[in-house]
């Protein structure tokens, strides 16, 4: 109806990258920026799709264009901080997050002093976060490894024995298994528009774009209505628990999803899931292993790839086709490496917090 409708552009290029469709969604912010040269937002809307692109050096300065056109642009501001914290550039990530008061900016900036191995001002920055009651998973994983590495025994009000938390489930005992979710992800795989992302922590695969709760068809509505129910199932489990991961329970989430497809030799790195509260895995396909422990996911409190603290500070899962993996989104996690001629196939989630 309105062809140079520039914000209805804008945010259908924010719809097009939720359905993992990059390459449109791109197409579409550059018109919106055409009609619009001066709007910030569309500047920032198209610098997260080009992240995802993983052309970050395009996204880095459409960052800076979105900040020069709209001084004390704040989430413009935090997402050049989390590309440059994401590249391990943690001096330059630091520097954004000090320009802006926003509640994630002070506690990424916590994380990149504790990169830096700033004790003194870790300690002083993560004292004022959590006197304002912050408390997240990744605050949670950042007390965890601060407690290994320097000794110290400060309280962790996301959870403090995360381990504990670690659940795994058999789904093919509750589901059709095959139907409900193998069919869907081949689905989703075999789908043309939807794209992969970047990914440097995957090597020999590939992580599908957008959120796949928004692009398993018809199917959809059952696969979350089943992780919703192992997810109610997990809660009640730990009802006794006076961990602030039990708690203080998410009333109000979102399922967050996507797809991780890896060949002969395929490994993922250590991470987080920073936004998370509770993260899940659903294992798809497992080929037949090599040897023991090929293709587990291990699951730790720091370093869990070099086993920082030793091993009592890390789990090894032996995960089968129809496995589901729940653990608190604060643990770092891994895959180890596995031969096999069959792809390895993960529907990973994460719950976030809609408040």
């Amino acid at each position: 109806m309105q062809p140079d409708f520039s914000e209805a552009l804008s945010n259908l290029g924010n719809t097009l990258q939720e359905l993992g469709r990059l390459v449109e969604a791109e197409i579409s912010h550059r018109k919106a920026i055409e009609l619009k040269p001066g709007a910030a937002e569309g500047h920032n809307n198209l610098g997260s799709t080009l992240k995802e692109l993983g052309r970050l050096e395009e996204a880095e300065a459409s960052y800076r264009q979105a900040m020069a056109l709209k001084q004390g642009y704040a989430e413009a501001t935090y997402n050049l901080g989390i590309l440059y914290y994401e590249g391990g550039r943690y001096e330059k990530a630091a520097n954004q997050f000090t320009l802006i008061d926003l509640r994630m900016s002070k506690v990424y900036l916590l994380r990149c002093l504790y990169m830096q191995d700033q004790q003194s001002s870790f300690y002083d920055q993560l004292d004022d976060i959590l006197n304002q009651g912050e408390n997240n998973a990744l605050i949670g994983s950042i007390i965890s490894q601060s407690n290994i590495r320097y000794g110290s025994n400060k309280h962790n009000p996301f959870c403090n024995e995360p381990l504990k938390y670690v659940v795994e489930t058999d789904l093919l005992k509750r589901c059709d298994f095959k139907t409900v979710f193998f069919n869907s992800v081949n689905e989703i795989l075999s789908d043309r528009q939807v794209q992969v992302r970047n990914q440097r922590l995957l090597s020999k695969g590939i992580q599908t774009a957008g959120n796949v709760f928004s692009q398993a068809g018809q199917t959809i509505g059952e696969i979350e209505r089943i992780i919703r129910s192992e997810l109610e199932k997990y809660r009640v489990l730990f009802n006794s628990s006076e961990e602030g991961l039990i708690t203080n329970w998410p009333t109000d989430y979102r399922l967050y999803g996507w797809l991780v497809s890896m060949k002969s030799g395929g490994e993922l790195d250590a991470h987080i899931h920073e936004r998370g509260w509770v993260s899940g895995s659903i294992y798809i396909n497992v080929p037949p292993r090599s040897n023991s422990d090929s293709g587990n996911l291990v699951v730790g409190l720091g370093d869990v790839k070099n086993r920082l603290g030793g091993l009592e500070n890390r789990v090894s899962i032996h995960v089968e086709t129809g496995s589901l993996c729940l653990f608190p989104a604060s643990l770092h996690h891994c895959t180890i490496p596995f031969e096999a001629e069959e792809d390895r196939i993960v529907l990973a989630f994460d719950v976030i917090r809609n408040d």
